[in-house]
């Protein structure tokens, strides 16, 4: 029986939707080979949605491009401090 994304296995009720409809899909093309019992292409597709999950996960989170290091870098890092006396040189600095 193919199955669809509201009439679907009872096993695949708690998968989050995209790896259920995953499940579904793979469930269903292998049972179109009919090599292998439902319960076996069920357990299939699940397993094999939840490593399509986790692997689409990783594939997102690696695509959102990254903030650039410019960012949190001080541009005046290691540069000499502001002059305190407007002049050019630190008063304080320049007293001892």
């Amino acid at each position: 029986m193919p199955w669809t994304k509201n009439v679907y296995p009872n096993a695949m009720k708690n998968l989050p939707e995209a790896v259920r409809n995953k499940a579904i899909e793979i469930a269903n093309m292998i049972l179109q080979e009919g090599k292998v019992r439902e319960g076996t292409a069920i357990a299939t597709g699940i397993s094999r949605a939840k490593k399509w999950g986790q692997s689409s996960l990783h594939q997102k989170s690696a695509a959102i491009p990254q903030k650039s290091n410019e960012i949190f870098l001080d541009p005046n890092a290691g540069a000499a401090p502001p002059s305190l006396d407007g002049e050019g040189t630190n008063s304080i600095a320049s007293a001892h």
